[in-house]
């Protein structure tokens, strides 16, 4: 019973110092790392509706950022990286449709340029 006791107050600095960094993250606009610090405060403490909000809305907003870095990651040509943001997104905010469509997109790309690579290779041979 005192180990519990003991453990109680810990727990709750422990949420309330991981929701302080998660509003940190979040004026920052670092929404992944916001997300995260929100998450594992709720985690914690899941009868903190302060906690749980934040963590809902914070998904949508780190899920968007995840798929804005795949796209970036995309222009600049480096597809596995653009891919694993993708997928990413997806696993943050499982409803993000967009993030699905890109990644779907991006594994597109990825075969289409492993198809043409060995044509590549054999027209340098010659």
């Amino acid at each position: 019973m005192l180990v519990v006791l003991a453990v109680l107050p810990a727990i709750a600095t422990t949420a309330s110092s991981l929701y302080r960094k998660g509003k940190y993250a979040e004026i920052r606009q670092n929404y992944v790392a916001a997300y995260c610090y929100y998450s594992r405060a709720y985690y914690l403490k899941p009868r903190n509706l302060s906690y749980r909000i934040a963590a809902i809305r914070m998904r949508f907003e780190a899920g968007a950022q995840l798929v804005e870095r795949g796209r970036e990651l995309r222009e600049q040509g480096r597809l596995e990286e653009a891919l694993a943001e993708f997928q990413k997104a997806a696993a943050t905010d499982p409803s993000s449709f967009i993030a699905l469509q890109e990644a779907h997109r991006t594994r597109t790309l990825i075969e289409a340029a492993s198809r043409s690579a060995p044509n590549r290779t054999a027209l340098q041979a010659r």
